[in-house]
């Protein structure tokens, strides 16, 4: 019947997107899904915060240990990243791999600090397993929060671009365990 094979094709289509959406490395969400995810929520009523994860000293591990590990660290971070979300995570929790090692979380405002908590202390805890061969100061995160308010006259670029500046102020700051700043602690927006 035409509109079974109509809906079989949507269907197909739709899955064929979301395999090009999706990163190979994690089976997570790519960068296009979480651009499309925080404009979805833009459009509501319900503030959100967008977290922005990044494994600190990668690059180094990277190098010393091989893309083989490297690899196996980002799988890692995105279990993590995963598990985080569904424990502290509000129902639609949506957890994307941006790209290299960053990942990129939306959740609802007040599951924020929690969820990132949760990551940072998930990520701290498996970290280990990955010990390298040489000795190196070991793998962390830095996790940069900025918060979202529909109808705020923001962009999807301001908005990422807070949370990664927080990350950021993080990563200047180095330290052997995972930990997370709002931009707005990080003194990043203005007015701050």
């Amino acid at each position: 019947d035409v509109p079974h094979a109509v809906f079989r094709a949507q269907l197909q289509l739709a899955r064929s997107r979301d395999r090009r959406q999706s990163s190979p490395l994690t089976g997570l969400p790519g960068p296009a899904a979480l651009e499309d995810e925080i404009l979805r929520r833009l459009e509501g009523t319900e503030p959100f915060a967008i977290l922005h994860a990044d494994i600190d000293r990668f690059k180094a591990f990277n190098d010393s240990c091989g893309l083989a590990r490297g690899d196996d660290a980002i799988r890692m971070t995105a279990q993590c990243a995963q598990e985080a979300a569904r424990h502290h995570g509000d129902e639609h929790v949506f957890v994307a791999h941006v790209g290299g090692d960053d990942f990129g979380l939306v959740t609802v405002v007040t599951s924020a600090e929690c969820t990132a908590l949760e990551l940072s202390l998930r990520f701290d805890a498996a970290a280990p397993r990955l010990a390298s061969p040489v000795e190196m100061t070991p793998l962390s995160l830095s996790i940069g929060i900025a918060l979202a308010v529909p109808g705020a006259e923001e962009s999807v670029a301001d908005i990422c671009a807070q949370a990664a500046q927080a990350k950021s102020w993080l990563k200047a700051n180095p330290s052997r365990f995972s930990r997370y700043a709002f931009a707005e602690d990080a003194g990043l927006l203005s007015g701050s």
